[in-house]
């Protein structure tokens, strides 16, 4: 039961930095190719994107470059999603993962005894 919790959990952990990894990673693409940002699916992505920088907006300076703008917020952003997320993931995992090693402890005592 517990694996099977841990199983559903992880994945809606897997399922939600995906979703947020693909916003901003089109974000930084969009704006560092300079996209038509009237263009209707980029200003919805940007729209989204911008919600998810937010709390991180104004840390650092964007670099603006030759080809376009490297959004240094929004990888910034990505990356703490992205860690949050997999340290999540690892709690989730201890008590399992324990769990496993507590049962492999106790039969190999039960195979020394039985001997």
């Amino acid at each position: 039961m517990k694996v099977r919790l841990y199983t559903l959990t992880s994945g809606l952990i897997n399922l939600v930095l995906s979703v947020l990894a693909f916003f901003l990673v089109l974000r930084i693409l969009f704006l560092f190719f300079s996209v038509n940002q009237a263009t209707p699916i980029v200003t919805w992505v940007l729209t989204v994107s911008n919600f998810l920088i937010t709390p991180f907006r104004g840390m650092v300076p964007n670099l603006n470059m030759t080809i376009g703008t490297l959004d240094v917020v929004a990888l910034i952003t990505l990356i703490v999603y992205l860690a949050i997320g997999y340290f999540l993931i690892s709690l989730l995992e201890y008590p399992i993962e324990h769990e496993r090693v507590e049962e492999d402890h106790q039969a190999l005592a039960h195979y020394h005894h039985s001997r």
